[in-house]
């Protein structure tokens, strides 16, 4: 399960222990799955409090420095993130697979990321795009886990 929470990024680590922290940890709690915890926009400041809801990953947005973000977390917490949405739409293919390898190269040896787009996709990009930027990171998955055994 996804839970997209919109708004905590605009409000401080005070605030949010205080109003969104507990509704989420509630939820969580009792919708008993796996939960994905995304916080739009700048969420850096809440990296540690997005995992203290015991969700089973968080994600985040393009503009959370990634290694910010898996260096803050647990080994057993999943961090999924976070290429730009936006540039499936005005990006060619080539640059997408440089960007991708680009996002992953720092995080390459950590087994609990997960290589995905910063939020939704755009319905407006191409296809094309999004295919090319799955393959990317399967084939760079692939690949850092053949060189690293």
């Amino acid at each position: 399960m996804v839970i997209a929470e919109p708004s905590s990024s605009l409000i401080s680590a005070e605030q949010y222990r205080k109003f969104s922290k507990p509704y989420l940890e509630k939820l969580i709690g009792e919708v008993g799955l796996d939960a994905v915890l995304h916080i739009c926009g700048r969420s850096g400041h809440l990296i540690r409090e997005m995992v203290e809801t015991k969700a089973r990953a968080i994600s985040i947005d393009q503009n959370v420095p990634l290694g910010l973000a898996i260096n803050s977390v647990p080994k057993d917490v999943l961090v999924f993130g976070n290429y730009p949405p936006s540039n499936l739409i005005f990006e060619n293919i080539k640059t997408i697979e440089e960007n991708v390898r680009k996002m992953v190269e720092d995080v390459k040896d950590r087994r609990n990321y997960v290589a995905s787009t910063g939020c939704d996709v755009p319905s407006s990009a191409p296809i094309e795009s999004v295919k090319a930027f799955i393959e990317s990171c399967k084939k760079f998955r692939r690949d850092s886990l053949s060189t690293s055994t």
